[in-house]
């Protein structure tokens, strides 16, 4: 299993390549419960006091990235179920 630091450390150059362009400074990331016990993730972006506004579009993808990820490393809270990067694009 892996730890919340080695996540952020797998999911920080995704989201700075993504994200960078839309003054992506950072992330928060913690694992935990959601309302039906289940495990997940939980991970705040933090940007630049003057960050252009991030388009839909690139929030979606970059969300179906990370998932796609998070699928790859078998991380538990990852999301299940079918779509990813290659769903959100269409």
């Amino acid at each position: 299993m892996m730890t919340d630091t080695q996540v952020r450390d797998e999911l920080l150059p995704l989201l700075r390549k993504r994200l960078g362009p839309y003054g992506f400074a950072d992330a928060e990331l913690r694992s935990g419960l959601d309302h039906d016990d289940d495990p997940v993730i939980f991970l705040t972006a933090k940007y630049a006091d003057d960050a252009p506004d991030l388009p839909p579009r690139v929030c979606l993808d970059t969300m179906a990235a990370i998932g796609d990820l998070m699928t790859e490393l078998s991380v538990d809270g990852a999301p299940k179920g079918e779509g990813g990067a290659k769903a959100a694009s269409q």
